[in-house]
């Protein structure tokens, strides 16, 4: 889940600044002149006023490094550059819904009484290329539907330099994903954003969590240049309309054309790594080091492959092609092997298709034409997060455990069909847009549970080695009160996992001989036990010996352990039994 900070500058930010849906990072200063040792990120969110943003962070707690600290430094990254800022002041505001302030538009203005306004930009560039784009169509920044053309034919001038290039990184956390989703599905106001297009359909099988990791590899051959005229020109008809009636015009055409289409072929493998214990996946991130492994060139392929079999993972491969003639190779189910030999097939016959579209507003046309649409800047910052979040929902609702991606089934397709079906009307409903968040809000923050709660099951299944064998005995000894435990008792890391204790005490005074007793816990199908603890209530070395009488008591829903006293002694013993309800755990 993600939670929302304001964070207070020591200089003010410059007009302009292109920060909205970046990424950031803080690194907090303390006192004595050490430094947080974790770079936490960001995203930003909002520019509240010219001394202040608003950032979102899947990390939590952030706020525990702020404590005690003097400063700090945040670092957002443009995009073409990084800007720079000391950190004054950092607050929390918690997680959930989201409720903004106003906002500084996008030119830097001041939010007040024009912040029911948004100036639009001139040009938007790189943004992906719908199935409806054609060079001339008009755009619609508020609805984000494609219109009729306003514009004379006009001939096209390709691109004519290519360049290719390779990319590797490991999905492994939330942040990852969050790049994943800003670099695949980056629009601009509501224009693209949340409909599934080819260069964003792959994120559906990102997976991660305590026991997998994803490793995305990808092969771009793309022009640097967009296929584009020499100049435009508006129809009479349009041009008429335009100067008579400009709301008309806009109605009719939207508020930008489609100026310009650049072309790319792109290949995407993605590699789901999946462990059966922590500890053999840790082994094999640490055996491949920090960099995501070349697996599109035989020497990366055969070291993944070879830290993957020594580690005990397994690799489950997808692949994405876009931009190619001819048939491709048949190969499915892939793997490292069939991904290299399809790579070979795809450079051979990669043919680019319009990937990344640049859209310019009709001012460009006609400077008299009107920049603002009578939208709030928040409202697109507001829509950005809910397609956000539903890009996320998606990943994670894909790869859900089936039983409860089955119990989610009715409000996943709610949202994500009533997102895409509204899309239109988002921006201008406020109502509308606020639903969807707190629905996306819901279920969120229910798939996060789900995965919390994973993550803790995996985590007490790695515990299970610790148990003491059946029947062995385990003396107590006269170095004071002693304590036997096993698995958990409590999980700070999330409050999804609500973990109840049971404890039961047996004393008996002095006896002639051996006196025993056996304590029971179940078979109750409702609990699952994820913790236990034996605890001798003497420390004098005369309690005698505890033995566990079941076999493995970590998740399963029942467990036997006898106590023996020592010969004409007596004995004081308690066991706990800790668990959780079985119905939320169903990882086996």
């Amino acid at each position: 889940m993600k939670t929302y900070y304001d964070v207070t500058l020591g200089k003010k930010i410059k007009a302009g600044s292109d920060i909205l849906n970046k990424p950031a990072e803080i690194v907090f200063t303390y006192p004595n002149g050490t430094h947080s040792n974790f770079n936490y990120p960001f995203f930003v969110l909002a520019w509240v006023t010219d001394d202040c943003v608003r950032l979102s962070s899947t990390v939590m707690n952030v706020e525990t490094a702020w404590q005690g600290a003097n400063g700090g430094t945040l670092t957002i990254d443009t995009g073409s550059g990084n800007l720079t800022f000391p950190v004054k002041n950092f607050t929390n505001h918690g997680s959930g819904t989201l409720v903004r302030p106003a906002f500084r538009n996008a030119a830097g203005g001041a939010a007040g009484a024009d912040s029911s306004d948004t100036v639009l930009d001139q040009v938007i560039s790189d943004i992906p290329w719908q199935d409806n784009f054609e060079i001339g169509a008009g755009v619609n920044a508020v609805t984000g539907s494609v219109t009729g053309s306003a514009l004379k034919s006009a001939v096209l001038k390709p691109s004519q330099v290519k360049k290719s290039v390779e990319h590797y990184r490991f999905v492994q956390e939330e942040s990852d994903l969050d790049r994943e989703i800003e670099a695949s599905t980056s629009g601009k106001y509501n224009i693209e954003g949340v409909t599934v297009t080819g260069s964003a359909s792959y994120l559906s099988q990102v997976q991660f969590s305590d026991l997998s990791i994803t490793l995305v590899a990808s092969y771009e051959s793309s022009n640097e240049g967009y296929d584009e005229p020499d100049g435009f020109q508006l129809t009479d008809a349009a041009k008429k309309l335009m100067a008579s009636d400009p709301k008309g015009f806009r109605d009719h055409y939207g508020d930008y054309f489609v100026a310009g289409a650049r072309r790319q072929s792109s290949f995407l493998a993605i590699y789901v790594c999946k462990s059966k214990t922590m500890s053999n996946l840790d082994q094999f991130k640490a055996s491949l080091g920090v960099e995501a492994p070349e697996v599109f060139s035989q020497e990366g392929s055969a070291r993944f492959k070879s830290a993957a079999s020594q580690s005990s993972i397994d690799i489950a491969v997808d692949l994405y092609m876009n931009g190619f003639s001819g048939t491709p190779p048949a190969g499915a189910p892939w793997s490292p092997d069939s991904i290299l030999k399809a790579l070979d097939w795809f450079k051979a016959n990669e043919q680019g298709v319009p990937s990344r579209a640049k859209l310019e507003h009709y001012s460009a046309l006609d400077p008299s034409y009107p920049v603002t649409i009578p939208v709030a800047p928040a409202a697109f910052v507001e829509l950005r997060t809910l397609y956000s979040d539903v890009w996320a929902i998606r990943s994670k609702y894909a790869s859900c455990p089936g039983v409860y991606r089955d119990s989610f089934k009715k409000d996943f397709q709610a949202l994500d069909n009533g997102v895409v079906a509204n899309q239109s009307n988002l921006a201008s409903d406020s109502q509308m847009l606020r639903d969807y968040q707190n629905q996306a809000d819901q279920l969120g923050q229910k798939l996060e549970q789900v995965f919390a709660r994973m993550d803790f099951y995996f985590k007490v299944k790695a515990a299970i080695s610790q148990e003491p064998d059946r029947g062995s005995s385990n003396e107590e000894n006269d170095g004071g009160q002693q304590v036997w435990s096993y698995g958990f008792e409590s999980y700070p890391q999330s409050p999804a996992v609500n973990i109840h204790s049971q404890t039961q005490n047996y004393k008996n005074d002095w006896e002639v001989g051996h006196q025993s007793h056996s304590f029971q816990f179940g078979p109750d199908n409702n609990c699952l036990i994820v913790g236990w603890k034996v605890q001798s209530n003497w420390g004098d070395g005369t309690n005698g010996s505890w033995a566990k009488a079941s076999g493995t008591i970590l998740l399963s829903n029942n467990s036997s352990i006898s106590v023996t006293s020592n010969y004409d002694r007596g004995l004081d013993w308690s066991v706990t039994i800790d668990y959780v309800d079985a119905k939320d755990y169903q990882f086996g």
